[in-house]
Parts: C-alpha cells; sequence; structure tokens
C-alpha cells in the first residue's frame, strides 16, 4: 500500500526548489517552510500544496525571525499531519536547527539525526575531520581560529598554498572563502575574514580547480549499513573556478569515492541524506576529504536524471518501503546551474561559447522545468542570465 506521508521541505531556495522536482516525480505530497533571506522559488512551485514563508514586521524575508517562531510553525505544521511528515532539509541553518530541537520534533516528523554525534557541533570543520579521520578517511591540516588566538603558533607549519573560510556555514558560504600563496598573504586573509566571521579555518589547499573535486551521496539504512547510491564530479563552480559552489556537474560512477563515504556514513550512524566532498591530489590521484554536509545539496537534480533520486530514496527508508538496492547510477549526465554558471562570463572568467560548449547532455537545471514554468519565469525576470535567453534553455533541455 503507498504511504501518503507528507514531505516537509525545510528552505525553499534552490536547494529546496530542487528537491521539490524530485519528490515531485514520484507524486510525494509536499509542504515547505521557509525564514531565510534568499528568495523562496520553490513557493512559486505547482508542485507545493502549502507553504509557510516567515518574514519580519517589514515584511522582508530574512533570517531576522527566531528560531521559536521557526521551531513554532514548524510543529504547527506536524500538528495537522495524519501520519509523521519526512524532513528534507536544504540548508546549514536547519541543520543545526533540527539538531538542537530534534526531541521536540521527532514526535511528529522523521527527523536526520545521529544516534553517535551531535549534528550540530559537526558542522564545525574540525569535527567534520575528527569524524572523517575516525572512519579512516585522508583529511587536510587545519586549525580552528579565532580572534583571541595566537596566530603566530596556529598559523605555523602550513604549507604554502593555504585556504581560509568560516570555521561553519551559518557563519558564511564559499563566496567567503580565499587562498592564500605565502605567509604574509595569509595574514593578510585572516585578518580580512575576521571583519565577517568570530571563527575561521585556515585550510592546507590542493591544487587544482573545480574539476578535481568529487562529491557522494550516502544514506543509513535500518540496518545501520550505509547506502551509497550517487556519485558525481564538478566541471566548473562560482564564485572563481579554483573556490565555490558548483555550477555545472557530472554523474560518475566512481567506486574509490563510493566505499570512502560508506565508511563515513558509517562512522557517522545519521538517518538522512548527506553528500561528502572530496579533492584529487593532482600528483597522486588520491580522494582528500575536503568536507561533509548534512543535507541535500543544490545539484540534487542530477541525481533524479542519473535514476538515483536521492530524495524519494530518503523518502522511503524514512516510512519504511523497500528500495532498489542497486548503487550503481547511470554516468555521464550533466547538470547545470542557469543563474551563477552565467555569472562566470560577466566577471570574465570564462567566454560565452566555453559556457555553452560543455553544455552537451545537460538534462538537470537547477531552476528549468518544463512540468513547472512558474519558477524558471519569475528568475529570468530577475536575474542576469535572460542574457542567455529563456527559449536556449528551453531548446537545450528538449535537445539533450
Amino acid at each position: 500500500m503507498r504511504k501518503t506521508n507528507k514531505a516537509i521541505v525545510l528552505d525553499l531556495g534552490l536547494t529546496g526548489y530542487g528537491i521539490v522536482k524530485c519528490l515531485s516525480e514520484k507524486d510525494i505530497p509536499i509542504i515547505g517552510l521557509h525564514n531565510a533571506e534568499w528568495k523562496p522559488i520553490a513557493n512559486h512551485s505547482r508542485f507545493v500544496e502549502k507553504s509557510v514563508v516567515l518574514s519580519d514586521n517589514n515584511e522582508e524575508i530574512g533570517r531576522t525571525v527566531s528560531n521559536e517562531e521557526t521551531l513554532n510553525s514548524l510543529l504547527d505544521i506536524g500538528k495537522n499531519l495524519d501520519e509523521k511528515g519526512v524532513l528534507f532539509i536544504a540548508s546549514d541553518y536547519f541543520v543545526d536547527f533540527c539538531s538542537r530541537n530534534a526531541e521536540e520534533l521527532s514526535e511528529y516528523f522523521h527527523v536526520p539525526i545521529s544516534s553517535k554525534y551531535n549534528i550540530h557541533e559537526a558542522l564545525y570543520k574540525d569535527k567534520m575531520n575528527e569524524i572523517a579521520k575516525k572512519a579512516g578517511l585522508n583529511v587536510l591540516k587545519c586549525e580552528i581560529i579565532n580572534r583571541d588566538s595566537n596566530l603566530e603558533e596556529k598559523l605555523s607549519g602550513f604549507p604554502e598554498l593555504t585556504i581560509v573560510k568560516p570555521a561553519n556555514s551559518l557563519q558564511g558560504y564559499k563566496d567567503r572563502m580565499g587562498i592564500a600563496n605565502t605567509q604574509k598573504e595569509l595574514y593578510k586573509l585572516v585578518d580580512e575574514k575576521f571583519k565577517y566571521c568570530t571563527d575561521l579555518i585556515v585550510m592546507e589547499y590542493i591544487p587544482g580547480d573545480g574539476t578535481r573535486i568529487e562529491e557522494a551521496y550516502g544514506l543509513m539504512l535500518p540496518n545501520k549499513k550505509a547506502f551509497i547510491p550517487f556519485t558525481l564530479k564538478k566541471i566548473r563552480q562560482h564564485p572563481t573556478l579554483l573556490v565555490g559552489s558548483g555550477t555545472l556537474a557530472e554523474s560518475t560512477s566512481q567506486e574509490d569515492i563510493r566505499e570512502m563515504t560508506r565508511k563515513f556514513v558509517e562512522e557517522l550512524q545519521m538517518q538522512g541524506p548527506l553528500h561528502v566532498e572530496y579533492k584529487r591530489h593532482p600528483e597522486t590521484n588520491q580522494p582528500i576529504f575536503i568536507e561533509a554536509n548534512y543535507r541535500i545539496g543544490s545539484n540534487i537534480t542530477l541525481s533524479a536524471a542519473a535514476e538515483r533520486n536521492i530524495p524519494y530514496i530518503h523518502y522511503l527508508i524514512a516510512t519504511n518501503q523497500q528500495i532498489s538496492m542497486d548503487e550503481k547510477s547511470i554516468p555521464g549526465i550533466r547538470w547545470l546551474e542557469e543563474h551563477r554558471d552565467w555569472k562566470l562570463v560577466e566577471s570574465g572568467q570564462i567566454t560565452k561559447e566555453q559556457l555553452i560548449g560543455e553544455y552537451k547532455n545537460v538534462k538537470a537545471f537547477s531552476i528549468y522545468n518544463s512540468r513547472d514554468p512558474e519558477p524558471f519565469r519569475i528568475e529570468t525576470m530577475r536575474n542576469p542570465f535572460r542574457i542567455i535567453n529563456e527559449e536556449y534553455i528551453k531548446s537545450l533541455a528538449n535537445h539533450n
């Protein structure tokens, strides 16, 4: 008998909309909750039967909404459900939020929590590295620093190439990263980043652009064994080709990445989807652990295009339904984030010809969906990638 548990998507931005598109392919009923500063694009989707968008007194969407208001709103949704809802987390804010409020939420929802670790603590890169080490993964040298740290002591011993970024994503995303080539540049970069963040991580940087970065999605089965049905690699990223979030990616079938992620998932013991990022060393080709995201990522529609629909698999596991145990996805399929990929042209990092030259076999999109045209229409009116032309994206989707 088909289950009717509702999916509750937490954060209706681009990642949340990706989750909506994946679940809509399987006709899963969806409710959304949003409280972030970015626009709730999924709020315009015909597949979301109800959405709660929290805003401040000035009617501007932002994270000025209190945690208490967010919790009360989510509990109100839960109290009106006939069966336990399945939570789908689309931002690190909600990773932290659900971990801290798991006890109250568990009465009404299937909550992605770990039986072994506090996930809100594991958002910090040093704790993340500790878990990866216990899982037997290769990790990079890193140090957490704050304004009171002895920088001479903390920063000694790092190689020439280092990366500086917020210690966890609640203090800033990849647009606040920076790479230093010398010790002098490192001190300057640390001083600059302290203007935005109270805690920073300084980490050894592996040379090479985003094409050396690979990811794997994993889930934990009821028998506490890991299930790793989907791997991918980046083709391009933004704000720069060296550091940032993926804008063009391709499905793969990499066994070494799969097995490393299996170890991480079984060490973490979290009841929910996560994706782990690695970078291959240019000399050894060995995958090195970069970070884990205890949630679904923005490229999630690629999993559905590669016939390993991660949100749907999570839904089936959470509601005790049978899943296919085949871990092999279809390789060679590409995913495009239409807006930010175009920004690489605007910033002069690539040409329009280079941009479009990589679009062969793009079958998954961040925004475009022929079954759900309104979100794409709204974004093309608001964002610079309308220059690419709405009809071009449509023809690309139809051609591939």
